[in-house]
């Protein structure tokens, strides 16, 4: 490190340095020698990919809501400790959703939720849906692209969440 870099460096400080590095979420590996060799291994995820990966799991129309959270803590598991966090913060697990449906649009919700929907009529022209969905900006963008023949119902905090974003997509325009 000294010839190299005009560091001076003992071998106890290398090593202290290199189980920081490792506390701090990144994936040191040693090449023991007579001297050792230290490098940082590549990802083969960078954290961008692994949120794409994350929301086309948790957006995804035929996988179940319990098998996308299993597929969403395996990639997690893709990443380091250091993000491990910000991947789970950006998806939730699955939770029930009221929504207030016109009836054009029964294929679609069978369809995305497959068993994981119970229906009821509320009239001629609508009928309630209960789902189990993972709470997203991906489920919130197909909701929107039934324009309006699909209203969240419930919880409160769902219906006030997807409320805020559509106000804050409009400001931004």
């Amino acid at each position: 490190m000294e010839k190299e870099y005009g560091i001076s460096a003992h071998r106890v400080t290398i090593y202290e340095d290199t189980e920081q590095l490792c506390a701090f979420g990144f994936d040191i590996y040693t090449v023991k020698s007579t001297q050792n060799k230290y490098y940082l291994a590549p990802r083969l995820f960078d954290l961008p990919e692994l949120k794409r990966l994350i929301d086309a799991v948790g957006s995804s129309k035929f996988i179940t809501a319990k098998k996308s959270k299993e597929l969403i803590a395996k990639l997690g598991q893709l990443g380091n400790r250091h993000n491990a966090d910000e991947l789970r913060h950006g998806c939730r697990s699955a939770q029930r959703v009221e929504l207030i449906c016109d009836n054009s649009v029964m294929d679609y919700i069978v369809d995305r939720f497959v068993d994981e929907v119970e229906t009821a009529p509320l009239d001629e022209s609508t009928f309630q849906a209960s789902v189990d969905v993972a709470v997203s900006n991906p489920f919130f963008g197909w909701v929107f692209g039934f324009d309006g023949k699909i209203k969240i119902a419930a919880p409160e905090d769902v219906k006030k969440e997807y409320e805020a974003m559509l106000r804050k997509a409009f400001e931004n325009n």
